[in-house]
């Protein structure tokens, strides 16, 4: 292990606040089988990917479905709210609120995009989106600090602070501010135009000393490890990038509280380079991209494919959740979920050819066997399990990139939430909640799986 390793590591607890420490065996040996036919990582690129609109009004969705095999190209479009066209022609609905427009692929449902639609009564401009503000979050009670938000067309701004004093700006792009006692600040901007208005705060800290500069420490700390790091996302091995996870998970923190496009470069160059060395496994003849050497059953190695995978979809829900990452990295979001999706949520609990298959249960995909019973599973167990809280946190990732509800299925999944119905069993269950598409009632139909796992 290199010292610089450690170094960072200990950087991305800083990054993180909190690490859990995770603590178990990794799968066996074991070789791949001889010349296994290409992974198809399909994905699926949306544009506009957010959307401000008014009652009744229309726009033009695109989608472009990559990666996909032969007779796979066909795109399916479905909106909650509103009606959307085979062509991708929006059309919102007559009220305002908000809506979730979706492009899947027809012969690959577990591949798909989503757009975030707000929609304003109309008669006048969209309701504002939220505010993105940059500003500190460690100040000293002695010091004047500045923070902003970018402001479009039509838009005003007004800045409260509540534990300090604003000096100047409040109804500007920019505010000057000076900090209180503390120990708290919490500095909200509230903009505003004729459809409406919406809110965002930022919470600070008042530090009795000088605040340090955690950015820079991570930045100095990802350029004095670079080496460490790229020889451990090079090799393609799971039971290595168990601890590369952690890196990830520092880098994603520290991307994500500053939105800094430096070090989510870094993040997503690692990320698209560990998926680019995913090997073709090949399961009830579906190839399937996943990290070699396979465990002795002849499936990946679970734990710490688990464990890389989070990181991945942590990236995705980052990139998600700014502005800037969604433009920047559109095509390396469509990537790293593809990949999350098919490694994790289709090889191991695809309805049909999971390794957990189950296609007697109202799930869109197989049961966990290993979570507690209480949580949908077939055991019982009274302990959270490492891979328990790593696929627990895996899904709601990936509901945060997405908002595909099958991940929030998932991630809260219980015996009362069994709401989807089973395409092909005729089982329905009595509490399906409305505006749910219907694509997303089945996952795929590919043969019935043959042997155990």
């Amino acid at each position: 292990m290199h010292v610089g390793s450690i170094q960072f590591r200990m950087c991305g607890v800083l990054a993180i606040g909190t690490v859990c420490a995770l603590i178990a065996c990794s799968g066996g040996g074991g070789a791949p089988a001889a010349n296994p036919p290409a992974p198809t990582v399909a994905t699926m690129a949306m544009s506009p990917s957010t959307l401000n609109l008014n009652a009744n009004d229309q726009a033009q969705f695109t989608a472009t479905l990559s990666g996909a095999a032969s007779g796979q190209s066909g795109v399916v479009w479905s909106a909650l709210r509103g009606t959307i066209s085979s062509t991708g022609l929006y059309t919102a609905p007559a009220t305002a609120g908000s809506d979730t427009v979706t492009a899947t692929g027809a012969q690959l449902p577990g591949t798909f995009a989503s757009a975030a639609v707000t929609v304003a009564a109309g008669g006048g401009p969209a309701l504002p989106d939220a505010p993105v503000l940059t500003g500190p979050t460690e100040l000293q009670a002695s010091g004047a600090y500045l923070a902003s938000v970018a402001l479009g067309t039509g838009l005003s701004a007004q800045w409260t602070l509540a534990g300090g004093t604003i000096v100047s700006g409040a109804n500007s792009g920019t505010v000057r501010f000076n900090a209180g006692a503390g120990p708290y600040l919490t500095l909200t901007c509230k903009v505003t135009n004729s459809a409406g208005s919406a809110s965002a705060s930022r919470w600070m800290v008042v530090l009795p000393f000088a605040p340090r500069n955690y950015l820079a420490d991570l930045k100095a700390s990802l350029a004095s490890n670079a080496g460490a790091i790229a020889g451990e996302v090079a090799s393609g091995d799971p039971a290595v990038y168990y601890a590369t996870s952690y890196y990830l998970n520092g880098l994603a923190a520290g991307a994500e509280a500053t939105g800094d496009t430096q070090v989510m470069d870094a993040l997503v160059g690692y990320a698209t380079q560990m998926i680019a060395l995913a090997q073709p496994l090949v399961r009830n003849g579906v190839a399937y991209p996943e990290w070699g050497p396979w465990d002795g059953n002849g499936n990946p190695q679970q734990l710490n494919t688990f464990q890389g995978a989070s990181a991945l979809a942590r990236t995705a829900a980052v990139i998600a959740g700014n502005p800037v990452f969604q433009a920047r990295y559109s095509a390396q979001f469509g990537q790293i979920v593809a990949f999350v999706d098919q490694s994790i949520f289709q090889y191991w609990f695809d309805k049909h050819t999971g390794v957990y298959a189950d296609p007697t249960s109202s799930y869109l995909g197989g049961a966990v066997p290993w979570l507690p019973s209480g949580l949908g599973g077939w055991g019982e167990y009274h302990v959270w399990v490492d891979k328990c809280s790593l696929f627990g946190m895996t899904s709601a990732w990936m509901y945060q990139a997405t908002r595909n509800p099958l991940y929030q299925e998932y991630a809260a999944s219980g015996p009362t939430s069994r709401w989807w119905t089973d395409a092909g069993s005729g089982m329905t269950a009595p509490s399906r909640p409305p505006g749910i598409p219907t694509t997303w009632t089945a996952r795929r139909t590919p043969p019935t799986p043959t042997g155990s796992p």
